[in-house]
């Protein structure tokens, strides 16, 4: 019997869920789904520049596992680019620290660890009161 996969520890969702080529109905495209811990693997190591081992213990996995979900990612990142389609970051085992939300006034987005303060609080660009979570799907 295999072992359980761990819960991986996503800091926040995505503030996009789908990318797509300009141009081209979506009907016409295969679609590439990223899971959200492949996601949040690549935005670490990627974008934040982070080692591999950093990157397992903010996720709460091993190294080895951080390599696959971003060889994993790369793959079907390349693949959307290459071969155009429509890539939705969605599903995936983990679980959200953090908590987005979008401005409908300013559209700017705010991320934050309480649900709770954020909405007290409103946006703090325009002062609009009403805030919208933005929760990932799956």
């Amino acid at each position: 019997m295999p072992r359980p996969r761990k819960i991986r520890q996503v800091q926040f969702p995505p503030r996009y869920t789908s990318f797509k080529p300009c141009g081209i109905p979506r009907i016409q495209l295969s679609q590439i789904e990223l899971t959200l811990d492949e996601f949040e693997a690549i935005r670490l190591v990627d974008e934040q520049g982070l080692d591999q081992e950093t990157a397992a213990t903010q996720l709460g996995v091993s190294r080895p596992t951080v390599t696959r979900l971003v060889e994993s990612a790369r793959k079907k990142v390349a693949s959307m680019l290459v071969k155009g389609g429509v890539l939705v970051i969605q599903g995936g085992n983990y679980r959200l620290d953090g908590y987005l939300y979008h401005c409908p006034r300013c559209r700017k987005f705010q991320e934050r660890q309480s649900a709770i303060q954020m909405q007290a609080r409103g946006c703090p660009h325009c002062h609009a009161a009403e805030l919208v979570e933005i929760a990932p799907e799956g």
